[in-house]
């Protein structure tokens, strides 16, 4: 049974239970660990951590199931970069346990520090100090001969890629019931607001304020020039159906997953009925990520 987790007025939980997931094999994790593993403990703060973190601190007796991080703990903590929060994020998907992520390399836009600024936020953190945003989540569902095989929730997106071997895919994409479009091209990207910012702007999609409840759907490399990308609101229904040209092309979810798919499977693509709490810096807005993680410029002063 969920924890009854009390709000304060600075809009954080105070924490006494965090949960420690760690990307061990992430350059940096075990000098990570060794420095803030001890640092929550004179804090006073009950840590446990799922095996693999557990193992790395060599302490068995802090390891957990995934239910018992979903059930046990008021805050989650995610050390690695992108990849280790989407990880942590399926695994808290539906749980409203606030995520926070601890960034050692890349671009990390969804962690709220580096681990020279851990220390230091999550002081603040612990005392409930901290802003939380709520992100949407996608349910995702591959369907085959009229029954559901695969469900999936996710964060940033789902993609439907060809085959290495295969030639472009077309891909008989609806809205709700309506058809759209038949794309011709490398796959297709639906995507969140927290996902536009990954595979689907690299793929010329637009980048879109995470706090709107939107999905994204985005062709790669589309043979018509004019399938461009598409944002429709998230309580709408998104369909894909594998034609014969896309019977090799393969499925994944938050870039993990590699589903092979067959001619007639559809790919049914809808907003989940439960978010995601993230946690995110207080002084720092999207808007001021997106000017530090993509280097933009500052102002021009003219005159």
């Amino acid at each position: 049974m969920q924890k009854n987790r009390r709000r304060n007025e600075k809009g954080g939980t105070p924490v006494h239970t965090l949960a420690l997931i760690v990307n061990i094999h992430k350059q940096g994790a075990r000098a990570a660990c060794a420095d803030l593993f001890p640092f929550l403990m004179r804090k006073g703060i009950s840590v446990i951590a799922d095996k693999e973190t557990a193992d790395l601190l060599k302490n068995a007796n802090i390891a957990r199931e995934e239910r018992e991080i979903r059930s046990e703990s008021d805050l989650v903590i995610a050390i690695g970069g992108d990849g280790t929060v989407l990880k942590a994020a399926r695994m808290l998907s539906g749980a409203r346990i606030p995520l926070l992520g601890i960034n050692l390399g890349g671009m990390g836009f969804l962690s709220a520090a580096t681990h020279a600024e851990a220390r230091k936020f999550l002081d603040r953190a612990l005392k409930g100090e901290y802003r939380a945003e709520e992100r949407l989540l996608l349910s995702v569902r591959l369907v085959r001969g009229g029954k559901e095989i695969i469900r999936r929730i996710v964060l940033n997106d789902v993609v439907i890629a060809r085959g290495a071997l295969s030639r472009l895919v077309a891909l008989e994409t609806f809205i709700d019931d309506e058809y759209l479009v038949t794309f011709l091209a490398d796959g297709l990207i639906v995507a969140t607001p927290t996902g536009s910012t990954a595979y689907s702007l690299s793929a010329g999609g637009p980048l879109v304020s995470p706090d709107t409840d939107a999905i994204i759907i985005t062709p790669i490399c589309p043979h018509m020039l004019t399938n461009r990308p598409l944002i429709v609101p998230s309580r709408r229904i998104v369909r894909v159906a594998v034609t014969a040209r896309g019977h090799d092309s393969t499925l994944t979810f938050d870039g993990q997953g590699g589903e092979s798919l067959r001619e007639g499977d559809e790919v049914v693509i809808s907003g989940y009925g439960e978010k995601l709490t993230l946690v995110v810096p207080p002084e720092k807005s999207y808007f001021h990520l997106l000017r530090e993680k993509l280097h933009w410029g500052g102002r021009v002063h003219h005159g």
